[in-house]
């Protein structure tokens, strides 16, 4: 007998694109590979050190989160009924200059732990905030500590925080030497990387830290090490109606003309396109990042994801910061992206539950290109968990793909294992302190609050 690492008994696969799912199945994982799948003779040909008996349930390929703020968590349930610019410019803007290191290693570390809860296995974190030296390592720890797979994005550090800022404002030469030096010294890029982040549009031109060139560079920089980069993309009118005024341009044809467009480029949100906008898109083989619960919350309207499909564009899921979600739940944001496209289009087939599953799983894998991601399958990564059918959200389950978009929530969440370990079992983090991190992070968010004076406005 071979001797493995682990194997899952008695488990009803689910496969992204198909409708219903596979019962009696056995899958051997070795050196945080999918080795081998088949029924039950599968078992008597391995020695596993570890058995996953998954007998009652279904295993699932992780789902993977395209876009987050992470140190959000801090401002869960504050500037609410605000449009974005409000929102951020009123909440966001004014507590960030009192974000210290630890604050971002708790706000990441819970944000982790809830999107590990709702099933997701590798997640893009959006790290704009730069107030205070050592924040990005910081939520880099945060993503060892729990065990989920993923990408840190980085900014160029340019921001004064309300003239508060603790850390140099880059050149652009630092900015990539730094984004260079941090990719090479992560120890296993597979699991976990950096990411590139480009400026957004509005107040592009009245950053005297922008120079001509920079969108391109971005790109040329992720391709040279094979690294997702991404950016915030007309959420709003507001991106093509300040480029429109300074250029003659939309947003999408000035980045266009600057080259910044690659298959390597995940761009988060795109709710306003204009219709020359889709024919760029699948040119370049951009990737787009849907974020309905926080367009939803923001009121910035719907992204045409039914169009981007049609045309052939990559589309995946986000559930984006904590403060224009309120939540780091990636069940929920399948329900509200499969319902939002029904209710927007007045078509109850608009967005399926099957697509939906395969924009989180599949699809999540193709805009970060990865490969070895999204399905559970020989030669994959062993990213998935356990789906328990048997709690009140969900019970009695006829359609699992129908009941894991409609009917679910973090309750039917088991078993998590990512790259091979398990990393939540049986609804418990093994190698964390649950209780201790939520206290912690209850001091730090109460602390940032006092700080910024944000509950007395």
């Amino acid at each position: 007998m071979q001797k493995i690492d682990m194997l899952v008994r008695d488990a009803r696969l689910i496969v992204p694109g198909q409708q219903q799912a596979g019962g009696g199945a056995a899958v051997a994982i070795d050196n945080g590979m999918v080795l081998d799948i088949g029924g039950g003779a599968l078992c008597e040909r391995y020695a596993p050190a570890q058995v996953l008996d998954a007998k009652g349930m279904y295993l699932v390929p992780g789902f993977i989160n395209t876009h987050d703020h992470l140190f959000q968590v801090l401002t869960k349930g504050l500037g609410k009924e605000r449009p974005l610019w409000q929102w951020l410019e009123g909440t966001i803007r004014q507590m960030t200059p009192y974000m210290d290191e630890e604050a971002l290693y708790y706000a990441a570390l819970a944000g982790c732990m809830e999107n590990l809860r709702s099933g997701v296995t590798t997640m893009l974190d959006f790290q704009y905030c730069h107030s205070h030296a050592g924040q990005f390592d910081a939520v880099c720890q945060a993503f060892r500590d729990c065990g989920i797979r993923g990408y840190v994005g980085r900014i160029r550090h340019t921001g004064d925080y309300l003239g508060l800022s603790k850390v140099p404002k880059e050149s652009t030469q630092d900015y990539f030497a730094a984004v260079d030096r941090i990719h090479r010294a992560m120890e296993d890029p597979a699991m976990l990387d950096v990411a590139l982040i480009a400026p957004g549009m509005p107040g592009l031109f009245d950053d005297p830290y922008f120079s001509p060139g920079f969108f391109r560079e971005i790109r040329l920089c992720a391709e040279e090490l094979s690294i997702p980069y991404t950016q915030h993309l007309v959420e709003t009118v507001d991106d093509d109606a300040y480029i429109t005024a300074k250029t003659g341009m939309t947003s999408v044809e000035y980045l266009d003309k600057e080259a910044f467009f690659g298959p390597r480029c995940i761009l988060a949100h795109c709710v306003k396109m204009a219709e020359p906008d889709f024919a760029v898109f699948r040119r370049h083989e951009v990737k787009v990042s849907h974020n309905p619960v926080s367009n939803m919350l923001l009121a910035s309207g719907v992204s045409p994801v039914r169009r981007f499909l049609e045309e052939g564009i990559c589309v995946s899921l986000g559930i984006d910061g904590s403060g224009s979600n309120d939540g780091q739940d990636m069940l929920e944001t399948l329900k509200m992206a499969c319902l939002l496209q029904k209710v927007s289009a007045l078509d109850a087939q608009a967005l399926t539950a099957a697509q939906t599953l395969e924009l989180a799983t599949l699809g999540g894998a193709q805009a970060l290109n990865r490969a070895d991601l999204g399905i559970i399958a020989p030669g994959k990564r062993a990213d998935f968990f356990l789906y328990n059918p048997a709690v009140l959200k969900s019970a009695p389950v006829a359609d699992p793909v129908a009941s894991l978009v409609y009917c679910s929530g973090e309750s039917n969440v088991h078993t998590v294992v990512v790259n091979g370990k398990v990393v939540l079992e049986d609804g418990a983090f093994p190698c964390l302190d649950e209780g201790k991190v939520i206290e912690q992070l209850i001091r730090c968010a109460e602390k940032v609050r006092a700080a910024s004076g944000i509950m007395s406005r």
